[in-house]
């Protein structure tokens, strides 16, 4: 969780729920981890094969083949990564809940710029129902759907949150 004041004004927002993994996106990552293992089975086997051919052309061929092959079974398995998990973010100045993920890193820039993806954003005013017990408050939209749970730790971090969350009209 995380409180801020920074505005965010990029990113598109999504209807998913923040923490949501579909069975189609497991499908998918375990079909592109076997891709990359069979691409660098089959590597293994053009070199290691019984009675494989060890001419000049073929071994030129080979290496080729085995090249390309790695460098497939290389993007394949970083396709295959699981995007970071989504942060919470409450930004009590703009009086808004946001659900981000760090942005993940592609094939030519394999570090991550600190930009972060916004996936949705509720203004306190559009929040269903927020509740409270002890220094913990749950989120829920007007169709009833859990959104989150958020912990704060520090009392004055809570009162400027729950004086906000009143301020906008929700019963804390």
């Amino acid at each position: 969780m995380t409180a801020t004041s920074d505005f965010m004004d990029t990113g598109q927002t999504d209807a998913v729920a923040p923490n949501t993994i579909t069975g189609f996106e497991v499908l998918l990552r375990l079909l592109q981890r076997l891709a990359a293992v069979a691409l660098v089975a089959a590597v293994a086997s053009l070199w290691i094969a019984p009675g494989a051919d060890l001419g000049a052309d073929v071994v030129v061929m080979k290496i080729g083949l085995s090249i390309l092959a790695c460098v497939m079974a290389a993007m394949v398995a970083l396709s295959s990564i699981k995007p970071a998990q989504p942060e919470i973010e409450i930004d009590t100045s703009r009086r808004e809940l946001r659900v981000v993920r760090p942005a993940t890193p592609n094939f030519v820039q394999l570090s991550s710029t600190g930009q972060r993806e916004l996936l949705r954003r509720w203004r306190f005013s559009e929040l269903g129902q927020v509740e409270r017990v002890g220094r913990t408050l749950s989120f829920w939209d007007h169709q009833g759907q859990f959104l989150a749970d958020v912990h704060v730790t520090e009392q004055e971090t809570l009162d400027k949150l729950v004086s906000g969350l009143r301020d906008a009209g929700q019963q804390v």
